[in-house]
């Protein structure tokens, strides 16, 4: 347990190799990522960068963010994010209170989020 083999680790490293190779090249990953944005990375952090996600820029890019580094980046991945924070906002709102003080009524109107809600800058909105 915790051990890899030798040759999965040198496999492994030479696939992260590659990646970085790519990116530095400019050019897309497997995972369809970039690193356009790599230059904002401290050159220490680059080996250890899997991917560099460009989330739609609609309000909800944070919760868009999350939901792609947990896999649930489909459709509806945001949302489910979104509610499940606020789920957790309410459900222990004396925990909450006390972390966020005098911005707990901010934070839970701010992650908030009416069922139909596509996005602040959705026409449907």
């Amino acid at each position: 347990m915790g051990f890899e083999s030798s040759h999965s680790t040198k496999a492994s490293r030479q696939k992260k190799v590659k990646v970085l190779q790519m990116r530095r090249a400019g050019r897309r990953t497997q995972s369809g990522s970039n690193m356009a944005y790599g230059h904002c990375l401290e050159p220490g952090w680059l080996p250890h960068v899997e991917a560099i996600i460009d989330v739609v820029s609609d309000g909800n890019c944070g919760y868009r963010c999350i939901a792609s580094g947990l896999r649930l980046a489909d459709v509806d991945g945001w949302r489910i994010v979104r509610r499940r924070m606020y789920d957790e906002i309410i459900g222990y709102e004396d925990l909450w209170r006390e972390v966020l003080g005098s911005s707990f009524e901010t934070v839970k109107n701010a992650v908030h989020c009416p069922e139909k809600q596509e996005g602040h800058l959705s026409k449907n909105g």
